[in-house]
């Protein structure tokens, strides 16, 4: 659609200038009034065409902030007031118009008190709904300026929430604090378990409290948790768990041992075969098993049970750390390599 205003027409077909006087590449800003005045050659003719903007003429050239200045520029100043005066009475009912001027005039900062309020009122409308405009404006305005009630009450909730993201770092490392030095209070099974599934944890968070582990500590671990404790440890490998992972180790031992010892009281009456099969049916970790049964898994004895059982068999060998268990699987293994 072609524009009804020159000024318009102009400024759609022209590009803007740079911020240099004479460039190359664009023409500068030289070229770009040698050119507005090839299309008004007069002041008059620039003027009114100037005063007969509206809103729905901005739209079209996408209120550009760059051409415009250096178009008012170009009048004397008594014919650019004129200008104003006339555009400051017609923004009262075009707040289009009025969020141009406002932009024209780097926000107001070649006006009067008195035409920045009124400007403001007009444009109020635009400004509660642009976070962007408001802030710029913000920026430029006088400290004295006499803001819209409604505006007024946009920019200070504007201040508000910038002063609140300011200070979500400081709260965000309060709360992280609070939560590291929060774990120095976790019981040791709960604390290790965390701190070691919280890849956010970094060495430079540690505390030293966090790798204290008491005998009551220990204590409180079922073979579960020690060996769950244990692994956890092991993966991470640091210093800090040393002396909690001696701890665990002794626990380990004595966990096993006092299962085999109660193992034994409860079925040492039986076969060392059908303690085997209890064992296994009984799904017991290999760890738990008594020692002096080890000799009598056999290629012979493994033909006994059921192939589940014997995969099972098989799959406890092959994850177990215990040296006695691990001789049987090498046995079973030279064993079939003979046969």
């Amino acid at each position: 659609m072609t524009p009804n205003n020159d000024v318009v027409h102009f400024l759609l077909n022209n590009s803007a200038p740079c911020e240099k006087w004479v460039c190359t590449t664009c023409g500068g800003r030289l070229d770009f009034l040698i050119r507005l005045r090839k299309v008004f050659p007069s002041d008059d003719v620039l003027a009114e065409n100037l005063k007969k903007l509206k809103g729905s003429d901005i739209a079209q050239m996408r209120n550009d902030q760059n051409c415009m200045p250096q178009v008012l520029n170009i009048l004397p100043a008594a014919m650019r007031k004129s200008v104003f005066e006339v555009w400051m009475k017609n923004i009262m009912n075009d707040p289009d118009l009025a969020i141009a001027v406002l932009l024209w005039t780097e926000y107001g900062k070649t006006l009067s008190q008195n035409m920045m309020h009124d400007l403001l009122e007009a444009a109020e409308t635009r400004l509660v709904l642009s976070h962007n405009l408001r802030d710029n404006l913000r920026k430029s305005l006088h400290p004295e300026t006499e803001l819209p009630s409604r505006l007024k009450s946009f920019i200070e909730k504007d201040i508000q929430e910038e002063e609140e993201k300011l200070q979500q770092p400081y709260i965000a490392a309060k709360e992280r604090n609070d939560y590291l030095n929060g774990l120095s209070f976790m019981s040791f099974c709960e604390r290790v378990l965390r701190i070691l599934s919280d890849q956010s944890i970094k060495y430079q968070n540690w505390r030293e409290e966090w790798s204290l582990c008491t005998d009551e500590d220990i204590e409180k671990l079922d073979a579960s948790d020690v060996q769950k404790l244990i692994d956890l440890c092991e993966t991470n490998q640091s210093y800090r768990w040393t002396e909690a992972l001696k701890k665990l180790y002794d626990k380990r031992h004595q966990l096993r041992y006092e299962t085999i010892d109660r193992f034994k009281q409860q079925h040492g009456h039986l076969s060392p075969q059908e303690q085997l099969f209890l064992l296994i049916r009984s799904r017991v970790p290999i760890e738990h098993y008594p020692v002096e049964l080890a000799q009598y898994i056999t290629l012979q004895w493994m033909e006994t049970v059921s192939k589940q059982e014997r995969n099972y068999i098989l799959e406890l060998l092959s994850h177990t750390r215990l040296r006695v268990w691990k001789k049987v699987r090498e046995r079973f293994r030279n064993d079939n390599q003979n046969a």
